[in-house]
């Protein structure tokens, strides 16, 4: 169940990671009521990132204007629109950081990854459930059968203890051969009693694997024990070794330790790619709407570059250095 558990936080994780590619909307509003200049504006943008070499989509509307009739500050006349604004969009193109990989889509890599680790992780508690539940259910197997043989053991005697009596009585036996077949009698009921105890405590640690209709652990009845123990099942040569390595391949352990690996390998590879500088392309078009001066009334197409060249990366160098270490200790 707590395996179970580990793969609905997998899950979460995962709808986390996916959640850096939903869109988002910013608006920002001003005015200056008082003042020489008394400026009105509106700005409003949706922003829709794609796993599609780290670009992102942009589109918005912006709208600029003058309160009274200073209209806007000279220092300012960007910010001024038509009569009904502007609408602009536009997508801009990591070129070298992020570009290969960024932090969304190397996280969304991680947690489907995780997803494996943990899917794995409930396949590696139902094989240990499975087999701690075999040996106990064997070892309350062999108690019973400790259980019978000790009973027989204790009729045995008593059957001979009958014999005894008849001859001592007869004179044919000392009375201390008698003394001493009740001394093995006694001996045997003790050993009745430690089998009995072992037989409840290997069925009590069988309990936790057998449980009843409401899931509460239900103590095995002893009438569901075998007579006896199962022949031993002959290998073919060569078999014991090939069935070793087959099991091996299919142990959740080995593949469990690779998706961790492979987590690791996202998160250097991500840390290698933040190394370098970001070289950003930002392609935009914009159309003013409504009445104003002729210069704005044409569409605006514009392209620019962004270059964003780390002095030092300390932060980048210490994420590779403890994810290689990391997938040094996996290995």
């Amino acid at each position: 169940a707590a395996a179970e558990r580990d793969r609905d936080v997998a899950d979460a994780e995962l709808l986390s990671a996916e959640g850096a590619f939903d869109p988002q909307w910013r608006t920002r509003a001003s005015a200056g009521p008082l003042g020489y200049y008394q400026p009105l504006t509106l700005d409003t943008m949706i922003t829709q990132p794609t796993p599609l070499w780290g670009a992102q989509l942009f589109a918005g509307y912006r709208f600029g204007h003058g309160l009274s009739y200073t209209g806007m500050p000279i220092y300012d006349g960007k910010l001024e629109t038509n009569t009904l604004g502007e609408l602009r969009a536009g997508v801009s193109i990591p070129l070298w950081r992020n570009g290969p990989i960024d932090r969304a889509r190397a996280s969304i890599r991680r947690a489907e990854i995780g997803r494996t680790v943990a899917s794995l992780g409930v396949a590696q508690q139902r094989i240990e459930a499975a087999r701690a539940a075999t040996v106990a259910y064997w070892e309350w197997v062999a108690a019973g059968r400790r259980m019978a043989v000790a009973r027989s053991l204790l009729a045995l005697a008593e059957a001979r203890d009958a014999g005894l009596g008849t001859r001592v009585a007869r004179g044919d036996l000392p009375p201390f051969e008698r003394t001493d077949n009740t001394r093995a009698i006694v001996q045997r009921q003790g050993f009745v009693v430690s089998a009995r105890q072992a037989l409840e405590q290997t069925a009590i640690a069988l309990s936790l694997y057998l449980r009843d209709g409401r899931g509460e652990p239900a103590l095995p009845d002893p009438s569901r024990l075998p007579e006896a123990l199962p022949d031993p099942v002959i290998l073919p040569p060569g078999c014991a070794a090939r069935e070793a390595g087959a099991a091996a391949a299919r142990r959740p352990e080995v593949r469990r330790l690779e998706a961790q690996r492979a987590q690791q390998e996202v998160e250097r590879e991500l840390a290698e790619n933040q190394r370098r500088p970001a070289i950003d392309l930002v392609v935009a078009v914009s159309q003013d709407l409504g009445d104003g001066p002729e210069p704005r009334r044409p569409p605006v197409l514009e392209a620019g570059l962004v270059l964003d060249i780390p002095i030092r990366n300390r932060a980048a160098d210490g994420r590779a250095r403890a994810a290689s270490a990391t997938a040094a200790r996996i290995d």
